[in-house]
């Protein structure tokens, strides 16, 4: 999404959170590291730590906060 400034100069919105974008990003972290595919991984685990998201991140090679909030946002795991 962009905006447009007084000058008329357009710029990237980064620190927006419009509706859109929220769905953007959930649909993007879900085509990344599917929540299904999460639980599967997680064996039932209902507690992870930092290095268990790292392991996941690498896995899925996505950013770690990636991994976090598909735990937190499925409720698959909560977080230490």
């Amino acid at each position: 999404e962009y905006l447009h400034s007084s000058a008329d100069h357009i710029n990237l919105v980064t620190k927006v959170s419009t509706p859109s974008q929220k769905r953007c990003r959930a649909f993007s972290a879900e085509l990344n590291a599917p929540a299904e595919w999460l639980k599967r991984d997680l064996n039932g685990k209902r507690l992870v730590c930092d290095d268990d998201i790292a392991e996941l991140a690498e896995k899925y090679q996505v950013n770690e906060l990636v991994v976090k909030y598909q735990l937190v946002n499925h409720n698959l795991a909560a977080v230490l």
